[in-house]
C-alpha cells in the first residue's frame, strides 16, 4: 500500500496531462471530461478492486473467470500457458509442492490421461475385432491358405501407410488411429472380394481384370470423401484427413497390385 501510494500519480497532474495530450492529438475540446472526471477516482490508491465491485460494474463475467463464491468459501483459478513439456512438468511439480486443496486441470492433462488410457483399449478392441474378422474369413473359404491371402492387401497396405506417414512425419493422434479401424474394415472387404472371384472362377488375371477396375473406383469415392478433411482448420479434422488419404492409396495398391501378383503365383483354388 505504501508503495501503490508512493507510485501513483497525483490526480491533478494526471489530468493536465491527458488534457495537453488530447489536444495535441486533435481531440475537440471536452470530448475527454467525463473521463477526466473519473481520473480521481481510478487514481485514489485507498480504492480496493473487490469480487463485488466488479460484479457491481457488470464484469461478473469476466471475474467469474478467476473467482467463484460458493457457499462453503471461495474457488480461485490461476491459468498459465507452458509451451513444451518439461514447463508443464515443472507446473505439476509447483502445483503439487505449494497446495493441498489446490488442483492442476486442463486440456493437455486431459488429453495426455485420455491418451494413456486409450492405447490399451484400442489396441485390445484392435485385436479382438481382427480375430473376429480372421475367423469369419477362414469359415467362409474354408482353407487357410485363401485367408491369409483375404489379408494380405489389408496388413500390407496399413504397414505401406505407416511407413509413408512416418516418411513425411505425420503423427498419428488419437483422431486419426480412429480411421485406421475403419480402413481395416476397407481393406479386408478389397481382399475378400478378389479372392472370392478368385475361388469362383480358379483364374487370378480374370479376377483381377473384372475387379480391379471396380477396387479402384470404390478407392476414388473413398478419397473423395475423407479427402476433403485434409483442407479443414481443425487440426484433428486434417490429421483424419491424411491418414485417410494416405491409407485408401496404400490400401488400393495392395489390392491391385500385390493380391494379385500373389494369386496369379499360387496354385489354383480347389473346386
Amino acid at each position: 500500500m505504501l508503495r501503490i501510494r508512493a507510485q501513483a500519480p497525483q490526480a491533478l497532474a494526471a489530468q493536465a496531462d491527458l488534457a495537453r495530450a488530447a489536444s495535441a492529438a486533435g481531440f475537440k475540446e471536452g470530448t475527454l471530461d467525463p473521463f477526466l472526471q473519473r481520473l480521481p477516482r481510478l487514481l485514489d490508491p485507498e480504492q480496493r478492486l473487490t469480487f463485488d465491485g466488479y460484479r457491481a460494474h457488470g464484469l461478473g463475467d469476466l471475474i467469474g473467470r478467476f473467482v467463484s463464491r460458493e457457499p462453503d468459501g471461495w474457488t480461485l483459478a490461476t491459468y498459465a500457458f507452458p509451451s513444451n513439456g518439461d514447463e508443464a512438468r515443472a507446473l505439476e511439480r509447483i502445483a503439487a509442492a505449494s497446495s493441498t486443496t489446490g488442483r492442476l486441470t486442463g486440456l493437455a492433462l486431459v488429453n495426455r490421461e485420455l491418451a494413456a488410457r486409450f492405447v490399451p483399449q484400442f489396441l485390445r478392441g484392435l485385436s479382438i475385432g481382427s480375430l473376429v474378422v480372421i475367423v469369419m474369413i477362414a469359415f467362409t473359404f474354408r482353407t487357410w491358405r485363401l485367408s491369409l491371402l483375404a489379408i494380405v492387401p489389408t496388413v500390407a497396405g496399413l504397414i505401406w501407410a505407416a511407413g509413408v506417414l512416418a516418411l513425411v512425419r505425420i503423427p498419428l493422434d488419437l483422431f486419426a488411429l480412429f480411421a485406421v479401424v475403419t480402413f481395416v474394415g476397407i481393406g479386408i472387404d478389397y481382399g475378400i472380394h478378389v479372392v472370392h472371384r478368385y475361388r469362383d472362377h480358379g483364374d487370378a488375371e480374370a479376377a483381377v481384370a473384372q475387379l480391379a477396375p471396380v477396387i479402384v473406383v470404390a478407392g476414388l469415392i473413398t478419397l473423395a470423401g475423407y479427402g476433403t478433411l485434409v483442407t479443414s482448420s481443425y487440426p484433428p479434422l486434417r490429421s483424419i484427413g491424411l491418414v485417410s488419404v494416405v491409407s485408401v492409396l496404400t490400401l488400393v495398391a495392395a489390392s491391385v497390385l500385390l493380391l494379385p501378383a500373389l494369386l496369379i503365383g499360387s496354385r489354383p483354388p480347389r473346386s
